[in-house]
This record gives C-alpha cells, structure tokens and sequence, in this order.
C-alpha cells in the first residue's frame, strides 16, 4: 500500500510533463466548471491524558464535488457542492448513530482577484442532519465559513492557504492545506506542492497537478500521504474542468 502510494504522488508531480501543454491566455471574463472524486483513509487513533497511542483504527472514506465560478477581472463568485462518507466521525461530526453515512454539503463563494493577492470567502452549508459526537440524535448544524487566499500572481510561482475551499472537500488537499504553486509552462499547467491536515490524524504531504487538454477542458490529480507514525493514511483525486 505504501509503494501505491508514493508511485501515486509522483504520477500526480510528473503529470503535466507526460501531457502535452496547450498554451491558453488568461481571459479576463470567464466561467469555469470543475467535477471531481476521491477516497482515502485516516487514522482515528484513540490516546490516553499522557498523548500515549492505546488504539488506532483505520477509516475508509470519500467525497466528491461539483462547482461553478464566474470572474471578471477583479471579481469572482460562484458556488460548489458535494458530499462527504465515512465509516466514523468526519468533518460535521459523528453521523453514524443518525443512520447516514453520506453528508451533502454546498459552498457559495465571492472573491477579489488581483495580480499579486487573491481571497474567497464563503460559507458550508450541510444539507441534512447529523449527529453530534456522544450524543446520538440527529441535530442541525449552521456549518463552517470557507476561505481561499493566494500571495503573488496566479500564472507564477504563488502561495495559496485554504480553508474548507479544496474539490473535492477532503481529498483535493485536506480540509485545511497551504502549498507552493509553480507554473510549468503554460497558465493552465501548474504543479503545487504543500501541507494538508484533516481528516488524517497528523499533517499530510499534498501534491497536486493541473493540465490542459485543449483550450476547453482540462484535469487536474490530487495526492495526500499521511506523515505520521500511526499506519497508511492517504487521498486520491481526480477533478475534471471545462472553461468557457
């Protein structure tokens, strides 16, 4: 599982050199829309008050995402949906005493986007009930506010911290991530490299890869791999897009 994994992340870093970059000038109205999935598995390792590992159990999970933003030059909004299973607590809480394994969740988002400096801000909304850890009755929950930053010009070298902003949610990078995003050639190619955390017990190494296909359509992979001690915990994605 291990040699998977790690072949995995370095197919997600070599990706755009083995596909033939289609050079594709910024627009400065567009519309992009982006389908994606994944799956994985995080440690849910149980502790004792001296932080000592007195039980680990490996969870399967998965998620998937839609999305659709429009921007001009300065503004961008949009809005992305999904969901969210697990066999255990995830990213809203425990839901599995509900009887529901999946969470559906959607994200409408506005931003400001300039040369140097970029944010998203949005908000998570669940769109059915779950359960709260230990107490087993389905509640409501009001969700969690998403943000997308990024320093430096989109088609450089540039560095970007998120927030519940990734697609899919979990397997694009990590609930939270921050990662360096370096051009390969052509705007519509870049490799980014970073820090994922969440759902997996301790931080993740992310790697994700981005390419064109045509002026149209393009596909992007997505990579995490667990860095802590306690068993494989690792997330694949695939995200395809089309832009008009």
């Amino acid at each position: 599982m291990r040699n998977l994994l790690r072949y995995t992340l370095v197919l997600v870093v070599v990706s755009p050199y083995i596909i033939a970059f289609v050079p594709n000038p910024a627009d400065s109205s567009l519309t992009m829309l982006e389908i994606g999935a994944g799956f994985g598995s995080y440690a849910d390792v149980s502790r004792d008050c001296e932080g000592n590992v007195v039980g680990v159990r490996h969870v399967p999970f998965s998620d998937m995402g839609v999305s659709a933003r429009h921007q001009t030059s300065n503004v961008r909004f949009g809005v992305a949906g999904g969901s969210t299973s697990s066999e255990d607590r995830l990213f809203f809480g425990d839901f599995s005493d509900a009887g529901r394994d999946r969470i559906w969740y959607v994200n409408p988002t506005m931003g400001l986007n300039y040369r140097d400096f970029g944010i998203d801000l949005g908000y998570v909304f669940p769109l059915n009930d779950y359960s709260y850890p230990n107490f087993g009755v389905p509640v409501a929950t009001s969700g969690y506010p998403s943000l997308k930053l990024r320093f430096a010009p989109v088609h450089g070298t540039h560095w970007t911290i998120g927030f519940a902003s990734n697609l899919p949610l979990l397997t694009g990078g990590g609930l939270v991530e921050t990662a360096l995003v370096f051009p390969l050639g052509s705007p519509e190619s870049t490799l980014g490299i970073g820090l994922g955390a969440y759902p997996w017990d301790r931080i993740a190494l992310s790697a994700k890869s981005d390419f064109p296909f045509t002026d149209v359509f393009g596909m992007g992979l997505r990579g995490q791999f667990g860095l802590g001690g306690e068993g494989p915990e690792y997330g694949l994605a695939f995200v395809g897009r089309a832009k008009f």
